[in-house]
């Protein structure tokens, strides 16, 4: 008796799967977060206040947030490389720079709608 495996198949189908799932929750998240910075007013805004979202000055920031997604180790990164944006999400208390978090409140918004995208079946 012979019998054919579909190992290699269905691993590959798992793969592809959970690469679509991680690359469209950072496609949602980058959107989350970028349309929760708003533009600063002609008349220039305040700066923003600890524990608020970033207020738009130059714009740097918001044309920085970006996602990456690794088919190979299947994760996902969602933030910025811009070295003050670590400072702005956590604090940076030698600088007496408190967090105006953007990264974690997107997350939180997005709780549900991320739960349901690794939710849904596998197709095929």
């Amino acid at each position: 008796m012979s019998y054919k495996s579909f190992h290699k198949k269905i691993i590959q189908k798992l793969t592809e799967d959970s690469y679509q799932k991680l690359k469209l929750a950072g496609m949602l998240l980058e959107r989350s977060i970028k349309d929760s910075m708003r533009e600063s007013s002609a008349g220039g805004r305040p700066r923003s206040q600890p524990g608020e979202v970033p207020h738009v000055e130059h714009g740097d920031l918001k044309q920085k947030i970006d996602h990456e997604t690794d088919r190979a180790t299947l994760t996902s990164r969602t933030g910025t490389n811009l070295p003050y944006g670590k400072h702005l999400e956590l604090g940076a208390p030698k600088a007496n720079l408190k967090a105006r978090p953007f990264i974690r409140p997107a997350v939180e918004r997005e709780r549900k709608n991320l739960i349901a995208i690794f939710a849904k079946p596998i197709k095929g």
